[in-house]
């Protein structure tokens, strides 16, 4: 057997994590993970914004959907990962990586799925969906700019 060293650093040193829906087995170098956590922790620290346990209860209180795909929170699948209890996540409506704060305001829920799939972008436009932005205060649903009223 050959060891593989990342094309990045140079680390031989991998991880492998199995996708929950698809059941493949990926690598990862721990070193880069390494570095692209600390860098969001200090990006974090860098824009600022914080919220309390309350703050985001009281907030979480106020959706018994998923902002983006609709679907109730008891009727989404429990996450592949026993780890997690909850089916909702903390999502960043501005991410974090694009200048976004932790501040109540900048933050919704979403279910796994939808955070998953959102990734760092602000919206997400899937066909035939609708999408939700969040402004502080301000709810309002959009559709894309390919569908009727």
């Amino acid at each position: 057997m050959t060891l593989k060293y990342c094309c990045k650093c140079g680390n031989s040193d991998w991880g492998y994590w199995t996708s929950s829906s698809s059941r493949k087995t990926h690598r990862y170098c721990r070193a880069c993970r390494r570095k692209r956590a600390a860098n969001y922790t200090q990006q974090k620290k860098i824009n600022g914004g914080s919220h309390t346990e309350r703050e985001w209860r009281e907030k979480l209180a106020k959706y018994d959907t998923c902002p983006m795909c609709k679907i109730p929170w008891t009727k989404i699948p429990p996450r592949p990962d026993r780890r997690y209890k909850y089916v909702w996540t903390k999502d960043h409506i501005v991410p974090i990586t694009t200048g976004g704060h932790s501040g109540i305001d900048n933050i919704q829920p979403l279910c796994y799925r939808c955070n998953s799939s959102k990734s760092n972008r602000e919206m997400v436009s899937l066909p035939n969906t609708i999408y939700a932005t969040i402004t502080p205060k301000i709810y309002e649903l959009q559709l894309p700019d390919n569908c009727s009223s």
